[in-house]
């Protein structure tokens, strides 16, 4: 029997527990292309995450709450561009 060295990969964290490691930088790669307070910083979140591996509504999930910290309202809010 031989053993092999399991293969490390760049995946979301998709059951991501408040305050940890795993969260914290999932949420640093998402404002860097996000661009908070940007036209379109929704969509782009809700892309990044779900191009790794995140499922549609999750992610709308995950977006919307992240939505919220970054700038202080919702997306559907009449302050949002």
């Amino acid at each position: 029997m031989s053993w092999t060295r399991p293969t490390l990969r760049a995946v979301a964290d998709t059951n991501p527990t408040p305050g940890s490691d795993n969260t914290a930088r999932l949420k640093a790669a998402v404002a860097k292309r996000a661009l908070w307070g940007t036209p379109g910083d929704f969509t782009r979140c809700h892309a990044f995450l779900v191009s790794k591996g995140v499922g549609d509504s999750k992610a709308d999930r995950i977006c919307a709450r992240w939505h919220i910290e970054a700038n202080g309202y919702a997306t559907g809010d009449k302050r949002n561009h």
